[in-house]
């Protein structure tokens, strides 16, 4: 995500070395979860219009760039579709899964309510963003992109730094970076919570690793959860919206 956002984004070459310090990373055993999508491009035309035609458009030419070198495990749309009810998108999800197009379906930014009307389903295996303490019932994991989405997002910034202070408080305190504090404070929200930081360059990417062996204090969480909380609104990311999303 943070490669293709970018002013200017990150060359190939540079991307590439990114995801092999990963891989070069990984214990004998382990998968890397690789997050792309083409709507973090550059230009960006996001669009509900049609969306069964795009998104058929979307995953065939994801195929056609892989040239049959790796298959595309998971799928899922960046957000519930305005307009059109749960269902109608997983049933759209699920007609692109019987054809072979990916293996499993998943869901982003939406209510725990959301994830349980497609969980009647029994489709779905993944859902990353705006985790909510209800999803504990059904074990569903979630992976938090960007370092802090619980109830704000670690590249936006609140008016008067007040989160940003704290961070780096904190991150000083326990002699690691602000991005480390940032993804150990989402490690710590619950074993179901999976940090799912970005990364543009091999640096980055080797030091939020490291960043999964970090524990914070848990007067250090304490004082983050405090600030968090207080400007929660100032930072909220949008989710589905409850009336927008009826059957």
């Amino acid at each position: 995500m943070v490669v293709a956002l970018k002013r200017r984004p990150t060359p190939d070459a540079e991307a590439f070395e990114a995801v092999k310090a990963g891989l070069d990373q990984l214990p004998e055993g382990v998968k890397m979860l690789l997050n792309s999508g083409r709507f973090n491009d550059r230009p960006f035309k996001a669009s509900s219009r049609q969306f069964v035609e795009n998104a058929r458009r979307c995953v065939d030419l994801v195929l056609e760039k892989l040239r049959g070198t790796k298959k595309i495990d998971h799928y899922e749309f960046g957000r519930i579709l305005a307009g059109d009810s749960v269902e109608d998108n997983m049933r759209t999800l699920a007609a692109l899964k019987a054809e072979g197009k990916f293996d499993h379906i998943g869901l982003s930014d939406c209510r725990a309510e959301t994830v349980r009307r497609a969980n009647a389903k029994r489709l779905f295996t993944y859902y990353p963003d705006q985790s909510e303490k209800q999803l504990r019932i059904r074990s569903v994991t979630i992976y938090v992109a960007s370092g802090l989405n619980t109830v704000f997002i670690p590249s936006l910034t609140v008016k008067d730094n007040t989160i940003t202070a704290v961070l780096e408080e904190v991150a000083k305190k326990n002699n690691i970076s602000q991005a480390q504090a940032r993804i150990a404070w989402v490690a710590s929200r619950d074993p179901h919570v999976i940090p799912l930081p970005g990364s543009s360059h091999k640096i980055r990417t080797l030091e939020n690793l490291a960043a999964g062996d970090i524990v914070l204090p848990a007067e250090d969480i304490a004082k983050i959860d405090k600030v968090v909380l207080a400007h929660s609104d100032e930072n909220a990311r949008r989710i589905d919206d409850p009336h927008s999303n009826d059957a």
